[in-house]
């Protein structure tokens, strides 16, 4: 059988190398020109594409310098996400209270319905304990505040519950769809 050298990076094909990154000078185990991190830094990068750094760059709301892609500096984005710049916003519905009767032993009647378990992931109420420190949330399956009836009241976890509030046509139908199994 054929013996290698001791370090048998160092040997290949008859071929010394250095094992010395060329940028760091930090010792490689492989044979390469640079170590890993070298290899992924700017221009090196797989994912590297011209154009994500641009000097010079003002942001079109307030003037501000930028240093990256986006029109806009982070200050004033932000102030486009929220509020009446949000697509889900709706006119401030979220504001509104709840109603009286939408009270504890309610939403314990309901997570008790419903096992103690996320009715769209599964997740029990123990796991959300400990990954949310909370009880599963009540989700109104109609998006009206008001309502007390628990036929249109659901458990979910705060992942779903944040994953219902878009396409809300569809998840208003999904989960009537489920309760009227329920009450049938």
């Amino acid at each position: 059988m054929r013996q290698h050298p001791e370090d048998f990076n160092t040997y290949k094909h008859g071929k010394t190398h250095n094992n010395r990154c060329v940028d760091c000078n930090k010792k490689i185990v492989f044979k390469a020109r640079r170590c890993k991190n070298c290899a992924n830094k700017g221009k090196l990068n797989p994912a590297y594409t011209t154009g994500i750094r641009v000097n010079g760059k003002k942001c079109t709301s307030c003037g501000k310098d930028i240093h990256y892609g986006n029109n806009l500096c982070k200050k004033c984005y932000n102030t486009t996400i929220v509020g009446k710049g949000n697509p889900n916003w709706k006119n401030g519905k979220s504001f509104l209270p709840y109603s009286p009767q939408f009270n504890e032993a309610l939403k314990n009647y309901i997570r008790e319905r419903d096992n103690y378990t996320c009715r769209l992931c599964g997740m029990s109420q123990i796991k959300h304990l400990k990954k949310y420190s909370c009880k599963l949330p009540i989700h109104h399956v109609n998006y009206d505040k008001a309502c007390k009836d628990g036929r249109k009241l659901i458990s979910l976890c705060h992942k779903c519950n944040g994953k219902v509030n878009s396409n809300r046509k569809y998840w208003k139908r999904y989960f009537e769809k489920i309760l009227k199994e329920i009450y049938e």
